[in-house]
């Protein structure tokens, strides 16, 4: 047998110098699916570029700003969100609210049509007021005839709600809001037509004060004094007359008096019609019944109307007469209205 120094024999078996070594196996391929990672190769870093360190910058940078725009974003977003709703809020507020002082001025409206004066008339809103709105403010003229209901927008700030007798609820400013007013479209002396009531009239022996609009003029005869707008054809007049009796006028003589006069100008091809009492409150606080009613007739071809308003004081009833042609009534009704806030009856 030929031997080998760290030679090899087919069969697989090694020999050495020495003899013979321990068989080993051949190779095999392995067939599991569990294999060993290969060895880690160590290999040095490779060094960074100074302008591969720049644009690694210039990403952060950049995905930075991308966040906080997105943030950003959100923020108006949200905001806006939060605005719409609270606007949608006020809206719908505002929106209750007109609908609330609509209701109780028709409540006005019918309690004074039935007992002739808004005197005892208590206001019912029947909802609850936001802070925005603030507490309602209720004004009712001195001859308790006019009524206004003033409520804050909450939808518009320095922005008041104003709802009268005339049915039509206006948008005013805060001044006018607090100026006292019972008429949305005018102040307590002052008419829509701008006519104010500076002029003053004042007898002790007729036993009243009033004022007028500074464009008309005043005649004072004996019991009766007129007033009328100063133009060479007056269109409307408003005479007051003091009649004195003997004796003291009770209250239930008032209206077959006042009825007597209106038949008188409704013989003219007249009708009689708005006939009601009402209260009137003298400065010391007591109170008379009054009764006013209003004719419309023919004069001299002309349709006329009349408002005849009369109130008992001791000896006398002073009969406050308003006429003018039907075509002109309503164009100065608001000063005459004014002269009546302040009208003042001595007692």
């Amino acid at each position: 047998m030929n031997q080998q120094g760290n030679g090899q024999m087919n069969g697989g078996i090694s020999f050495t110098d020495n003899g013979p070594a321990v068989p080993v196996a051949p190779p095999v391929a392995s067939t599991s699916p569990f294999q060993a990672p290969p060895a880690p190769v160590n290999s040095a870093p490779t060094p960074v570029t100074p302008d591969q360190k720049n644009n690694r910058t210039v990403i952060v940078v950049v995905v930075v700003a991308v966040i906080v725009f997105v943030l950003v974003v959100l923020g108006i977003l949200a905001s806006i969100v939060l605005v719409s709703l609270s606007s949608a809020k006020n809206k719908a507020q505002d929106a209750a609210v007109k609908a609330t002082i609509s209701a109780t001025m028709t409540g006005a409206i019918v309690y004074q049509d039935s007992n002739g004066t808004l005197q005892g008339f208590k206001p019912e809103f029947g909802m609850q007021f936001k802070e925005c709105t603030g507490t309602p403010v209720v004004n009712v003229s001195p001859n308790k005839k006019e009524m206004a209901i003033l409520v804050k927008s909450c939808a518009e700030q320095g922005k008041y709600f104003c709802d009268d007798f005339n049915g039509e609820i206006v948008e005013v400013d805060e001044a006018m809001a607090q100026s006292g007013v019972y008429n949305c479209g005018v102040d307590s002396g002052q008419s829509s037509d701008q006519a104010t009531v500076d002029n003053a009239f004042q007898d002790e022996q007729l036993g009243y004060s009033i004022r007028y609009p500074s464009d008309w003029i005043m005649e004072n005869k004996e019991s009766a004094v007129y007033f009328s707008p100063d133009t060479e054809t007056p269109d409307a007049i408003v005479v007051i007359d003091g009649a004195k009796n003997d004796k003291l006028i009770a209250q239930d003589q008032v209206k077959p008096l006042l009825n007597k006069f209106g038949k008188i100008l409704a013989a003219k091809d007249g009708k009689i019609y708005d006939e009601k009492e009402f209260i009137y409150k003298f400065e010391d606080g007591t109170t008379t019944v009054g009764r006013h009613l209003k004719v419309e007739y023919t004069d001299n071809g002309v349709r006329v109307k009349t408002w005849a308003i009369a109130v008992p004081n001791g000896s006398k009833v002073i009969l406050f007469n308003y006429t003018a042609a039907v075509d002109h009534y309503d164009s100065n009704y608001q000063s005459v209205l004014a002269m009546l806030d302040s009208w003042k009856i001595d007692k």
